[in-house]
């Protein structure tokens, strides 16, 4: 009895040791953002109980560090409506571009048809990952499962997933790190990308200065897998 109580004790001081370090990350976040409105300060609700990215990638057998994602949310979180992003932001784009070229992307079928032409992108290994057996596109590694692209992938240095929605929920949880663009504004959506702030395995580590493009506010943020481990040894 004293074993377990002393165990239950110790789990319930590491818990709260955790959220203190997240709401002490957060109040500095918090002062950046104080140009913003309320709306623009990110508040936690709940958090995800999903595993945790490290324990899906050893549940997948592969240890592999090279896989990101990037996307750029509204304020609700969602990322388009009808295949497509209703709001364009150069400077999302160059961003988007300064990140990938060079590397390899993965994509779902939807998203390839919403590139330009509908076409793979220049000076990248476009992947795509779709479930259809018979779904072809010229200069593209088409790949039909998970194992499929983990093969695909794991020599390759960098690999960002890019969407479309169905892509980001099937990968987000082997990432280690995510991209994320925020702009300040809520179109009608009908795809989303999961709330990292509500989230206990993400953190978000950067957050860029506050930009206006066409009277549009966005910046730049970065989260991360939140390594409870070793945010526990740094004490």
């Amino acid at each position: 009895f004293i074993g377990k109580c002393h165990f239950n004790c110790s789990i319930d001081k590491i818990m709260r040791l955790i959220l203190v370090q997240k709401l002490q990350k957060r109040k500095h976040c918090e002062k950046r953002l104080q140009c913003c409105t309320t709306s623009d300060i990110m508040q936690p609700k709940q958090y995800d109980k999903r595993v945790t990215p490290a324990a899906a990638r050893q549940q997948k057998g592969t240890d592999m560090d090279n896989l990101n994602a990037i996307v750029a949310v509204y304020e609700d979180w969602g990322i388009g409506d009808g295949g497509t992003q209703q709001i364009v932001i150069p400077e999302d784009r160059k961003h988007f571009q300064e990140l990938t070229k060079g590397n390899a992307i993965v994509v779902g079928r939807k998203t390839l048809a919403d590139f330009p032409d509908g076409k793979p992108l220049p000076d990248r290994t476009n992947i795509v990952l779709t479930a259809d057996k018979d779904f072809k596109a010229e200069g593209a590694i088409i790949v039909h499962s998970l194992d499929e692209l983990f093969a695909t992938i794991k020599d390759m240095p960098k690999v960002y997933v890019v969407g479309g929605a169905s892509v980001y929920s099937q990968l987000l949880k082997f990432c280690e790190r995510v991209y994320i663009t925020r702009i300040y504004v809520s179109p009608k959506s009908d795809s989303y990308f999961p709330n990292l702030d509500e989230n206990f395995n993400w953190s978000c580590e950067e957050f860029g200065d506050a930009k206006v493009y066409d009277g549009i506010k966005y910046r730049f943020c970065e989260y991360e897998t939140y390594d409870i481990s070793k945010n526990i040894r740094k004490q």
